[in-house]
């Protein structure tokens, strides 16, 4: 069984997850979330408290306004929905902060390589580097002297982060 997520209180820290909960759970209950309407009354119905209801609110405002006589607007598509969220509760500075870190991040700083490669692709994801050479360039400049040796000897030669 899929845990309902948490409620959401307008945390610009906790978006991504609070959007990845409700992935899980639409996911989960493909048939309890087979629409739109539902995906968005749904993750409306998990905000709460002073930070979101002056987005909440009007967002469930606009959707009641009646476009003609007895036909509410209704909500935006859950992709649009989707999209527009995070463009207000995002980390203000997510992007840049996830650039500066990525360029000083060192693997000898993680306990252990899977622990460096996640934490690796979540600031390459934050900060919107989706091109895998962008990426890789990136990753060797985090590496060790020594095991950028070794692994260039390696063959055939790596080309994707996976690979190294």
């Amino acid at each position: 069984k899929i845990k309902d997520p948490e409620v959401f209180n307008g945390d610009r820290s906790k978006t991504r997850s609070f959007l990845n909960q409700l992935f899980l759970l639409f996911t989960a209950r493909p048939h309890d979330f087979s629409n739109d309407y539902t995906k968005v009354t749904t993750a409306l119905s998990f905000m709460e408290g002073d930070n979101i209801n002056y987005w909440k609110d009007p967002t469930i405002q606009r959707a009641e306004e009646e476009v003609q006589p007895g036909v509410p607007r209704g909500f935006d598509p859950w992709v649009v929905f989707k999209r527009n969220f995070p463009n207000t509760f995002a980390p203000v500075d997510e992007i840049d902060d996830s650039m500066v870190q990525l360029t000083t991040i060192q693997l000898q700083d993680y306990t252990s390589v899977d622990e460096f490669n996640a934490r690796f692709i979540d600031l390459a994801l934050k900060g919107n580097i989706r091109d895998p050479i962008a990426q890789l360039a990136l990753y060797r400049q985090a590496l060790p002297e020594y095991l950028l040796r070794k692994i260039s000897m390696s063959y055939p030669a790596p080309i994707t982060i996976a690979d190294w």
